[in-house]
């Protein structure tokens, strides 16, 4: 063996353990540099197999950092045809294969992101699939090595089933999602480090479980995992807000959901909005994130009738999504001024923000979005006299309601027509 060969990897893995300490471009692009050379080396390819499976992993993983940091779609796919490499080459029972699986499926959740193409995605969760399978199956006899990578790989595989079923639809990816998360969160302490991010993503499939299926116990259990989440996270680390977020959105399910409580909820979840606020605002983090956290406490707001408070948020939260042109965000926010400005009687400017909602709701082909503006659109004009314009948004939210199997909401949209109709019946028409 080529000791210059061992040398440069020795050096590659020195600078790339620098990169992950330091976060410096530099050290990167001298890992990526070094393995390069290790790669192109003609002793490369007569040495050790073990060896060469090992770097084929360790250069793709460097090549997949480079690509995350410095999106060169070069490094991506040099990336993926090093780990495609190592494993197909890698035996049935190598122990350095579920690893290898884990790298290229985590390459391919990358390629995805940029194409939306859903071979990659289908790729990606077979792949973490595998990677599971596998290192279950050496665990006992191998558990110190393995230990503390399932859970990781158990929480890419639910993230893969998550997005799949958010395109897709199919209840069998987040019911699958829902296992994997729950075993992931079962191989770790309470001081595990990666704990809080994987009470967190259970919290987020629960909740997403609940809001296609609706059992009360996966709301109540999703407010526990993120509360659990927060408990263990330090005030100082960058996670805490979106943890506070993802509770306080739950929150204002569960207030939804037992009208009994819903004031106390509702104020727990303005408090963990806040607590996020303060955090975002002090970090000056990113003004898309803070802006995002600032609408869910306008929203909040709004539900405990602190109109002009909710007004102030939304409006600062509508300027960034605007500005970023974060259009579904835009549109939301648009529709949650519109009904604002309706409640304190400025229906200038609520007519003007629910017609730019509605705009933005199609131009996005958000159904619910626009069903609900309609109706809101509905109510304004019914509310200043204009009974024919509102029955026609009416009946426009009835088709949506209809679309979406909203069965409630179209019987309170039918009284709604009623009145409407009612309203346009000339004084004693109905006197023969």
């Amino acid at each position: 063996m080529n000791s210059q060969i061992l040398t440069d990897i020795r050096r590659a893995q020195e600078a790339g353990q620098r990169y992950f300490h330091s976060g410096k471009p530099a050290a990167l692009d001298e890992a990526v540099a070094i393995w390069e050379q290790v790669l192109a080396h003609p002793a490369f390819a007569t040495a050790e197999e073990r060896l060469q499976l090992a770097a084929l992993n360790d250069a793709g993983g460097i090549f997949l950092r480079r690509y995350q940091a410095q999106g060169r779609l070069e490094d991506l796919d040099q990336a993926l045809g090093l780990l495609r490499e190592a494993v197909q080459r890698a035996p049935p029972d190598s122990p350095n294969l579920p690893f290898i699986l884990n790298n290229l499926g985590s390459g391919l959740s990358e390629r995805y992101d940029h194409t939306g193409r859903m071979k990659d995605l289908e790729e990606e969760i077979r792949l973490f699939r595998e990677a599971a399978q596998r290192m279950r199956e050496v665990m006992p006899r191998m558990l110190p090595l393995y230990s503390p990578h399932l859970p990781s790989i158990l929480s890419n595989l639910g993230t893969g089933l998550s997005i799949r079923h958010a395109r897709t639809g199919q209840l069998k990816d987040l019911e699958e999602a829902v296992r994997v998360r729950e075993e992931a969160l079962s191989l770790t302490s309470r001081g595990w480090p990666e704990r809080p991010a994987l009470l967190n993503n259970l919290g987020n499939v629960l909740l997403d479980r609940y809001r296609h299926i609706g059992h009360l116990q996966d709301l109540e259990r999703a407010v526990s995992v993120y509360q659990e989440a927060i408990d263990l996270t330090s005030p100082d680390l960058p996670d805490l807000p979106a943890f506070l977020s993802n509770l306080g959105l739950a929150l204002l399910r569960l207030a939804d959901a037992d009208p009994d409580q819903r004031q106390a909820y509702l104020s727990c979840a303005g408090a963990r909005f806040q607590r996020a606020t303060s955090l975002l605002d002090a970090i000056e983090a990113d003004h898309l994130l803070r802006a995002r956290t600032r609408y869910h406490l306008g929203r909040c707001y709004h539900q405990l009738g602190r109109w002009r408070e909710a007004i102030t948020l939304l409006e600062q939260a509508r300027e960034t999504f605007s500005r970023h042109k974060a259009r579904p965000e835009l549109a939301h926010a648009l529709l949650e001024l519109g009904q604002l400005y309706h409640l304190i009687h400025d229906f200038e400017s609520a007519y003007i923000y629910l017609k730019d909602a509605l705009r933005l709701f199609r131009r996005i082909e958000d159904t619910d979005g626009i069903a609900v503006t309609q109706e809101a659109l509905g109510s304004l004009s019914l509310l200043t006299g204009r009974p024919s314009a509102a029955i026609d948004s009416f009946r426009k939210a009835r088709w949506g309601y209809i679309d979406l199997q909203r069965n409630q909401r179209v019987r309170e949209i039918d009284n709604l027509l009623q009145i409407a109709h009612r309203a346009i019946q000339p004084m004693g028409g109905a006197i023969s």
